[in-house]
Order: structure tokens, then C-alpha cells, then sequence
């Protein structure tokens, strides 16, 4: 129902396939394949397709070690274009759109600000925050401490002026649960991210906003 699932086994293959392979092989062939996830995403093909086309550039991965070397990387704005749970499941039980910016900075804090768009739900922000760091040498951790939402707003607020904080900071700690917090990292280069919701078994990919693939965005289905 969500997509391709990724199983951990499914995971450690394609981890093993990408260190096998030489750095400049690794970075020519993920040109290639991602200028095919790239044309897939604008031309709204079948979300099978555009994971499978992740998973085609998966072995690629230039960074390797992607959960102990993502530090560099990181830091700036990155915007969901590619979660088929999002979709499928969200999308489907409310009838909104939603769109997902993650903003890191230097020292390891996370911000997540998802914009929502529906005829039962509204529009707004719903927010969290917190703090991103090392799972080991292929995942990252959120830990998040806050949330909170901002109904009607243009652009998301400061939780002392938001609605709703006192209600929506412990469902963000929800993210504290081993099964909620762990993010295995399939993908990283300086313009696209795919990780992994453990949840669904389904992926979560991002573009840099301000980046090479940043025109990606206007055709997001999330």
C-alpha cells in the first residue's frame, strides 16, 4: 500500500553494493541515475517508478558512512519531494497536501515545518524541533523536544506564539521511541537525501532548497 518497502536486509545489500564500488564510479554512475530520479519526479511518473529509481541510485551513494559523515552535508534547507507514506496514507485519510521542509543547522538542530492544505483540515503549519545526530555509521537519530502548530498562518511561528503547543510537544516526543527516531540513511549527496521512515518501511527523499535540484519541489505530490 505505501510503495516498495525497505526491509533492513534490503538495506545492508544495497550498503554493501555501493562500498564495493570505486569513488568515481560510485559518482559517475549517480549522476546518470539521479538525472533519471530527477525526470521521473517532473514528469509525475508512478511513485513504483520513482523508487525504483532510487533504488538504482542507492548503490551509488557518494557519501559513505552516511550516518557518522552526514555533519558537513547537512546543514541548510531541505524539502520533501519524494514519501509515499505521506501520500498514500496521510494524503488519502485527510484529502490535504503537505509540504515538508526539514532546516539543520551547524550545531545539530533540526526544525521540521509542514505546510498543510485540505478542505477538512484547513490550512497551516505544524512544527517541531529538536536536535539530529549519529546512528551509527548508516542512520541519523531525531530527537525531538517541541512541537506545535499554527492554523491559518502563512508562515510557521515560534511555539510561545503558536496554538496548540501544550498538546502537540508530547506527540513529538512520541519521537524519543527507538522505532520513530531512527532514520537509516540510503542516499546523501550535497542536492538529494533518501532515508528511510521505519515505520512504513517506505522512504523519504529531499532535495537542498537553493541547490541543483531545487526546481523539484513544484512537482512534489506529498
Amino acid at each position: 500500500a505505501f510503495g516498495a518497502p525497505v526491509s533492513r536486509r534490503g538495506l545492508l545489500a544495497l550498503g554493501a553494493a555501493a562500498a564495493s564500488q570505486p569513488a568515481e564510479a560510485r559518482t559517475e554512475g549517480s549522476s546518470a541515475k539521479r538525472d533519471e530520479f530527477a525526470r521521473l519526479v517532473r514528469a509525475r511518473a508512478p511513485l513504483r517508478d520513482i523508487d525504483n529509481a532510487v533504488d538504482a541510485l542507492v548503490p551509488l551513494n557518494p557519501t559513505q558512512r552516511p550516518g557518522a559523515a552526514y555533519g558537513p552535508l547537512a546543514p541548510g534547507t531541505w524539502r520533501v519531494v519524494h514519501a509515499p507514506h505521506i501520500k498514500k496514507l496521510l494524503g488519502t485519510v485527510t484529502g490535504a497536501s503537505f509540504d515538508v521542509r526539514y532546516i539543520i543547522g551547524d550545531a545539530g538542530a533540526i526544525s521540521s515545518h509542514v505546510r498543510y492544505d485540505g478542505s477538512l483540515v484547513g490550512t497551516g503549519w505544524l512544527s517541531t524541533r529538536g536536535s539530529v545526530r549519529s546512528g551509527g555509521e548508516g542512520a541519523v537519530v531525531l530527537d525531538w523536544t517541541d512541537g506545535w502548530i499554527d492554523p491559518g498562518a502563512e508562515r510557521w511561528g515560534e511555539p510561545e506564539r503558536s496554538s496548540g503547543a501544550e498538546w502537540v510537544r508530547p506527540l513529538a516526543r512520541v519521537g524519543f521511541i527507538p522505532q520513530l527516531a531512527v532514520f537509516p540513511v540510503e542516499y546523501l549527496d550535497a542536492d538529494l537525501c533518501s532515508f528511510v521512515f521505519q515505520v512504513t518501511g517506505t522512504r523519504i527523499v529531499c532535495v537542498r532548497e537553493g541547490g541543483a535540484l531545487d526546481n523539484l519541489t513544484q512537482y512534489r505530490r506529498t
